[in-house]
């Protein structure tokens, strides 16, 4: 347990690292870009401030990573088209799931405090040009957000068993998102994830259904507002559509999650070391990376 506690640290430690200075580059782009370029758009402005705050941050989270060795771990679960596209379906009830727990909280949290709350990523992704979308959110995101959540963390928690990984990296890629619209289904998909890395080996995986849900939760939301707003016919047919797929993904994943569940149990329970919940709470690195989260959440 000693072990876990100290590499958690420097893991928690990676982390604030990452958050903080990929804040600190996405303000230092912001300021260069309208000082520099001010003529340049909206949406290539946003697509700057996105790129340029991967390297740095990256690299820092990289360094302070390497002082956790890698575990060794046994690949055992090929990934064929079938598995792959059942996963994809569990993946989209997840997130439909989590997206109303969340829209839940925020409603009674603006009852309470007679504020109006405002999914504010949600709103900047509908203001955005659907190539800059793509490219951010689709492409961009899924690459370096399942590299720095994934791969790196669950290559050296993997020796202390599967349900330690998993949590870790779906509790941290929860909370760098940074608010409660989407905390709860980037939790379980943190979890989803992290299992199928964890099972196969194969970070493209992983990306390929964070690809697909992301293109799934802003490229067609966009292109279902632009029809909505040709005329009200069009609205109606785009809301039903999009309230009969939302359903159908929260049934068909919640059958198939059911059908897993088995497999799932028998492989999380595996090999996992005591006392981890409670090093999850006290390792200092943790501590400092939740007071950061805490400060995000609530600016």
């Amino acid at each position: 347990m000693r072990n876990l506690r100290r590499d958690l640290t420097w893991i928690g430690l990676a982390y604030v690292a990452y958050l903080v200075v990929s804040a600190l580059s996405q303000t230092g782009t912001a300021m260069i870009t309208s000082w520099l370029v001010p003529w340049i758009g909206q949406d290539a402005w946003m697509v700057l401030c996105i790129i340029f705050m991967y390297p740095l941050a990256f690299f820092l989270y990289w360094l302070i990573m390497q002082t956790v060795p890698k575990a060794r771990q046994t690949w055992t679960c090929p990934m064929g088209t079938g598995y792959f596209l059942g996963w994809f379906v569990i993946c989209m009830g997840g997130v439909h799931f989590g997206s109303l727990i969340g829209q839940f909280l925020m409603t009674i949290v603006s009852v309470i405090t007679g504020e109006t709350m405002v999914n504010q990523v949600e709103e900047m992704i509908m203001d955005m040009s659907l190539w800059a979308v793509i490219l951010s959110a689709v492409i961009l995101a899924p690459i370096m957000e399942e590299l720095i959540f994934r791969k790196l963390v669950l290559d050296r928690l993997a020796g202390y068993g599967p349900a330690v990984a998993m949590s870790v990296s779906a509790l941290v890629f929860g909370l760098a998102h940074g608010n409660f619209y989407q905390f709860f289904y980037a939790f379980l998909l943190g979890l989803i994830f992290a299992y199928i890395y964890l099972r196969t080996g194969k970070v493209r995986y992983s990306m390929m259904l964070h690809m697909m849900v992301n293109f799934c939760g802003s490229v067609i939301p966009i292109l279902i507002m632009r029809v909505a707003d040709e005329n009200e016919v069009a609205a109606i047919l785009a809301s039903v559509t999009q309230l009969t797929f939302m359903g159908v993904f929260m049934l068909g994943g919640l059958i198939l999650f059911i059908c897993k569940w088995k497999e799932i149990k028998t492989y999380v329970h595996g090999n996992t070391v005591r006392g981890w919940r409670r090093c999850l709470i006290t390792s200092p690195g943790m501590i400092l990376l939740y007071v950061c989260c805490v400060v995000l959440f609530f600016l």
